[in-house]
């Protein structure tokens, strides 16, 4: 099982802006469970300014991680064929936690509802259907509830995704 979320874009977008996003809609597809804060980082240059952005054609692979936990998500970018257009690839880190999982989407929801782009999905769960559209998936899996910790909130988060296995209509 894994989370290989893309989105086509044509304009960079910046860390800060991608770890700020993910957080608030961590916030909401947990509940107003508590999130850990959330950090990124150019796998081989340690910590990066907030105003760097992805698509600036650098061929750098960024990761996201929660502070105090080994759990990361992969932020890979891709140029197309032109100048302009990159695909954005969120992939769940080494251990593929539920943690992990939802991170990588709710960093993939909050640039496709930031930048009104669909979502192509290599998503296990959604039964690799060709797009989602990010608040539908949002609205779709949102926890009735929060959990005590982030960590359960998470696992709930999956088994809500699993249990609705295809993508909204």
């Amino acid at each position: 099982m894994t989370v290989d979320l893309t989105l086509q874009l044509d304009e960079p977008v910046s860390l800060g802006e991608i770890r700020d996003g993910t957080m608030e809609v961590l916030r909401e597809l947990l509940h107003g469970t508590p999130v850990p804060p959330l950090e990124i980082y150019e796998m081989n240059r340690g910590e990066v300014n907030d105003s760097e952005v992805v698509g600036a054609d650098r061929g750098e692979m960024f990761i996201l991680s929660s502070f105090g936990s080994s759990d990361a998500v992969d932020i890979l970018e891709t140029h197309l064929g032109d100048e302009r257009t990159y695909d954005l690839t969120f992939s769940a880190g080494g251990t593929r936690s539920a943690s992990e999982h939802a991170l990588g989407l709710a960093a993939a929801i909050f640039v496709g509802m930031s930048y009104k782009r669909s979502i192509e999905d290599g998503w296990a769960f959604w039964g690799g259907q060709p797009q989602l559209e990010p608040d539908e998936v949002l609205q779709k899996i949102r926890l009735a509830s929060p959990r005590e910790t982030f960590f359960l909130a998470c696992e709930h988060l999956l088994e809500a995704a699993r249990a609705h296995g295809s993508p909204p209509e």
